[in-house]
């Protein structure tokens, strides 16, 4: 009994040190206005961490940029006001984590009341893919939604482990009249305790296989 408590403590010792306890990283999309190309990378405040933007719309007209305008992000593609938008076609930016990241907010820039938005998230790869006309249906049918709404720029609470984050517009992307860009986001690491909890039950199985050997 004294060794199977002995093991047990070993093992609540290894959880607590292989336990990560969980870095908060801070995207400030502001910097000097321009075009940025289809993509983009962006360190964190501190320059901890990164992502890649692509910029995304489903018309042909040509291809869609990333375009930094007022401290914020949107998309640049045939007649539009480089914003994040369902006007002559339909706009989104796709950031890659690099890794799945707990989601906490995305701040929005130029939205009213009356311009909504959806924001998705996925750990599918397939994300990167979607382009042109299609690009909404490959993009929802490999996402989650998780907020739809409307309002002033306030951040929008998010949820979940992903590492794809989506934000864009609704409608089919004729003459829509929503629109915004994407000011910062806000995401953080993944606590992994349960990889000491496989290796405190490794030992333990290997211990407690060793001791009925001997036996």
């Amino acid at each position: 009994m004294r060794i199977k408590g002995l093991l047990a403590a070993a093992s609540l010792a290894i959880i607590s040190a292989t336990s990560v306890s969980a870095a908060s990283f801070t995207f400030d999309f502001g910097g000097p206005s321009g075009n940025l190309g289809q993509s983009a990378d962006f360190s964190d405040t501190t320059d901890s961490t990164s992502l890649t933007a692509t910029a995304v719309n489903n018309a042909l007209f040509r291809a869609p940029t990333i375009v930094r305008q007022g401290g914020a992000l949107g998309v640049g593609a045939f007649f539009d006001d480089s914003q994040i938008d369902n006007f002559l076609g339909r706009d989104a930016l796709v950031f890659d984590l690099k890794w799945a990241r707990s989601l906490t907010s995305i701040t929005l820039d130029d939205a009213s009341r009356r311009d909504q938005w959806e924001i998705y998230a996925s750990n599918d790869a397939a994300v990167l893919t979607c382009q042109g006309p299609g690009a909404f249906l490959c993009l929802t049918t490999n996402s989650d939604l998780l907020d739809t709404g409307s309002n002033d720029n306030a951040p929008v609470a998010l949820d979940g482990d992903y590492r794809f984050l989506i934000a864009t517009v609704p409608g089919e992307g004729l003459f829509g009249n929503d629109d915004y860009r994407v000011e910062g986001l806000a995401v953080s690491s993944v606590p992994v305790p349960a990889a000491g909890l496989l290796l405190g039950g490794a030992l333990f199985g290997g211990v407690f296989a060793g001791r009925r050997k001997k036996a």
